[in-house]
């Protein structure tokens, strides 16, 4: 009986000291897995947050071909930031036959943490040129690179495109938002920012600048229509009248193995037909501006034809009508929402079909001006329809295609532009 009592007494005495040991063991182990998520380096941390799940597939970028190696990382620090390089290999290459470029793309996955500590991405499409196939490239380690860097944001927009010549940037040509600062790396010639003013052009270095006079017009069309039922018969172009005068500064820039290339302050000349001089902004240089030839960047496939793709082509037509006894304006905008691809004889030169392609889109467009005068009332499927008709026959007189499907494996769209007046590129 003694020896049960004094066993108890024992437990009940280090039962305090027993449970002070748990304590301390649960404690020990919550304060090991918060030390464990703590030592997460940045690295890992950036791995853990990646995702493509919000990224549109492209033409030239499909986000299934895409690993990222992540035990390839390569740190640099530009200003406050530092940028952490991933490779990436690409499943299923696309091959390019492009004239002056090595036949594979390759890319890279650029990361960095924002003012918050976020994590941010960015893709990076790297295409040497011919005499400067170097194996593993690196982005942020660039020297002795010749060729084209594209870069682009987690969502699939392109924001900014540079040229090199042994490791030295030459032009830069970058978007909106964050695409402007990304890398503080300044160009030996200019930095272009695409819609605005160049940057960092003083007339040397491949770059000089001269004042032009811009004058800005209002258009005027006679109307012709039957006077009892209010149909439209005919529309004439009838004046112009002026709207005073804008002095700008131009400035031209160009680097060996591209194109001049000239980029103004102006942001557009109005030319409107009456009764429309209040459409949003952006919308007069749909109505007006003629096709630029240089959205039609044509190269000579894999399979021997010469073949473009041009994306983000919207137009706004123009109509009349009588509504409740008054002749109105109707505007109807028209988007080509997917690609359209576009062939040219082979034997021709890029320049020469650039120029006919943009030709043949005019055409169709202005025969689409004039049925849609005398149809206003047409739907903005219809009447898209009636555009693409126009498109396809105008292609083929030009003895050119066009097309919805990329039957000739072209690698890379160039977005639509549009020109004050016709050009060419030959």
């Amino acid at each position: 009986m003694k020896d049960y009592l004094k066993s108890r007494l024992k437990r009940k005495l280090l039962q305090p000291l027993l449970n002070c040991i748990v304590i301390l063991i649960v404690f020990s182990s919550c304060e090991l897995e918060n030390n464990n998520q703590a030592e997460l380096s940045q690295e890992q941390k950036l791995e853990q947050a990646f995702s493509l799940d919000a990224f549109k597939n492209s033409p030239a970028i499909q986000k299934e071909d895409l690993i990222i190696d992540w035990t390839s990382s390569i740190e640099r620090k530009f200003d406050s930031s530092i940028f952490y390089e991933y490779f990436i290999t690409h499943k299923n290459a696309s091959l390019l036959s492009i004239e002056g470029y090595v036949s594979k793309a390759s890319y890279r996955l650029l990361a960095r943490f924002d003012e918050d500590n976020q994590p941010e991405y960015f893709l990076v499409e790297l295409l040497p040129s011919i005499d400067n196939i170097t194996k593993d490239i690196s982005y942020l380690n660039i020297s002795g690179y010749s060729g084209m860097a594209y870069l682009f944001d987690l969502t699939g927009e392109k924001i900014g495109r540079e040229s090199y010549e042994d490791g030295v940037l030459q032009t830069k040509s970058i978007g909106k938002g964050v695409g402007r600062s990304l890398l503080p790396r300044l160009p030996s010639k200019c930095a272009i920012l695409e819609g605005l003013e160049p940057v960092g052009c003083s007339g040397g270095g491949g770059c000089s600048t001269s004042t032009v006079t811009v004058r800005h017009w209002e258009y005027f069309y006679d109307v012709s229509y039957y006077q009892n039922t209010g149909q439209i018969i005919d529309i004439t172009y009838s004046h112009r009248e002026s709207r005073g005068q804008t002095i700008q500064q131009v400035t031209n820039c160009s680097s060996s193995g591209t194109p001049v290339a000239t980029h103004t302050r102006t942001e557009s000349v109005k030319s409107n037909p009456p009764g429309i001089l209040s459409t949003e902004e952006g919308e007069d240089d749909q109505v007006i501006l003629f096709a630029d030839c240089s959205s039609w960047e044509f190269a000579n496939q894999s399979d021997g034809a010469k073949a473009c793709g041009i994306t983000g082509i919207t137009n706004i037509f123009v109509g009349f009508k009588r509504v409740n006894g008054q002749l109105s304006v109707v505007t109807q905008p028209i988007t080509a929402t997917a690609p359209l691809y576009f062939t040219m004889p082979s034997n021709w030169t890029n320049g020469r079909a650039s120029t006919v392609a943009a030709l043949a889109y005019d055409t169709a467009t202005k025969k689409t001006e004039a049925w849609f005068a005398l149809h206003p009332d047409t739907s903005g499927r219809d009447l898209l329809d009636e555009w693409k008709k126009a498109l396809v026959f105008a292609f083929k007189e030009a003895k050119g295609s066009v097309s919805g499907s990329n039957k000739h494996g072209v690698f890379r769209t160039a977005p639509f532009k549009r020109s004050f007046k016709p050009n060419k590129c030959d």
